[in-house]
């Protein structure tokens, strides 16, 4: 007598596209997020964040080095290297 393996149903065809959907859309996030983070080696980072109206947001990591300035966060970038500043780039 011949043995026979039990299988698995079979996932709906639906459920099988949202799940090739929702893999390529990780795939597609995953790529354009590493593009992005390629972009900015070698590029001149301040040491803190700074947001479209020109304050310094609260945020930052304890090896940047914009976060030992005390009374950093949360201030206006009104100037940069004795320029007056009126926007982002």
């Amino acid at each position: 007598m011949q043995e026979t393996f039990p299988t698995s149903p079979r996932a709906p065809s639906s459920v099988r596209l949202g799940a090739t959907l929702l893999a390529l859309a990780a795939i597609v996030l995953a790529s354009r997020t590493t593009i992005t983070s390629l972009a900015w080696i070698g590029r001149v980072f301040p040491g803190f964040v700074l947001l479209d109206n020109r304050v310094v947001a609260s945020v930052g990591v304890a090896h940047w080095s914009g976060t030992t300035v005390p009374g950093l966060y949360q201030s206006e970038v009104v100037a940069v290297d004795g320029e007056e500043v009126t926007s982002t780039p």
